[in-house]
């Protein structure tokens, strides 16, 4: 592969959250050219990402170029992150589509989706009207101080769905995740069964936190544990019916959800910030997923059903 060709690419990514910040910092100091689109009060100017590492107190910046997604100019790209929150993902795909139109997003252009919940590929291939939206996920920890600074609470590896060779976008998106590979960016032919092991940790740890207004942690309260058995074993018979093989080492379901509730136990969950903030949640493409699974193979889910309900009653 001609690394040349690599350490020029140009990177649209939309959503300057923390993950939007920590993947824009981490495209530009690798090389990349990197334009941010938000919906703040930028105009086409050079913006300062700064990364704040507490583990290692050092701070890292990076220039991108920002622009107000109303007024987004799309220029030709080799590679779109999606880094809004799930309620936003149509109005991207429809953006991402008139760039279809002008030819500036391609059938070789991946669109990868590093969104929390499930459902976000379908909404973008079907605005976009190609199928090049692709799936991912991540284990960094982030969380926004300030626009365009971010701390990182935790690094972890990010896994992007592969594809065929014979694929149009095969050769960005390798080409991607090459240019990334120095902070643990895989291309993975399993990435579904891992987006739904992920999608087991959300279901519960972020209801529950988000209730009882609490860190992670709260999860390992001793009085959660029915709760928790009751959510998982609800969980299980929906991914069984889907056909998932979980993806959880040599631990059961509640070990892995508690291990993780564990690591994390510090953190507030994006679903927790985003109430305090009174924003929407995730809750749709959360729970609300698992809803809609179990009622197509007709499985009862009372408590998930009952968290979801919560959720939307305390959230905007």
């Amino acid at each position: 592969m001609n690394l040349s060709c690599i350490l020029i690419m140009n990177v649209l990514v939309i959503g300057p959250g923390a993950i939007g910040c920590m993947f824009s910092h981490r495209a530009a100091r690798s090389g990349a050219a990197v334009t941010v689109a938000t919906r703040g009060l930028y105009h086409s100017e050079k913006v300062g990402i700064q990364i704040r590492f507490p583990s290692k107190n050092i701070m890292e910046t990076t220039q991108v170029r920002v622009v107000p997604c109303n007024d987004l100019q799309l220029q030709p790209y080799d590679v779109v992150l999606v880094t809004v929150k799930s309620k936003d993902t149509g109005e991207v795909g429809l953006m991402l589509r008139r760039g279809v139109e002008k030819g500036n997003i391609t059938l070789e252009t991946p669109v990868i989706s590093l969104q929390n919940g499930m459902g976000n590929l379908e909404i973008l291939n079907d605005a976009i009207g190609l199928d090049i939206a692709v799936p991912g996920l991540t284990y960094v920890g982030a969380i926004v101080r300030e626009p365009f600074i971010v701390e990182n609470t935790g690094l972890g590896k990010t896994l992007i769905g592969s594809c065929s060779p014979a694929h149009p976008t095969f050769r960005n998106l390798t080409a991607f995740t090459e240019l990334l590979k120095n902070d643990e960016v895989f291309l993975t032919d399993s990435i579904l069964n891992s987006m739904w092991t992920k999608l087991l940790v959300n279901i519960c740890i972020n209801p529950i936190a988000t209730i009882l207004n609490m860190s992670n942690s709260c999860v390992l309260l001793p009085n959660i544990e029915p709760l928790l058995d009751s959510l998982i074993s609800e969980f299980i018979q929906v991914a069984k019916k889907e056909n998932i093989e979980l993806q959880l080492g040599r631990m059961n379901e509640k070990e892995y959800v508690k291990s993780v509730a564990f690591n994390s136990g510090t953190n507030i969950c994006s679903m927790l910030a985003d109430v305090r903030r009174k924003q929407p949640t995730e809750i749709e493409s959360l729970n609300g997923f698992v809803l809609k699974k179990a009622k197509l193979h007709n499985i009862e889910t009372p408590v998930c059903a009952t968290m979801y309900q919560l959720i939307k009653g305390i959230s905007v």
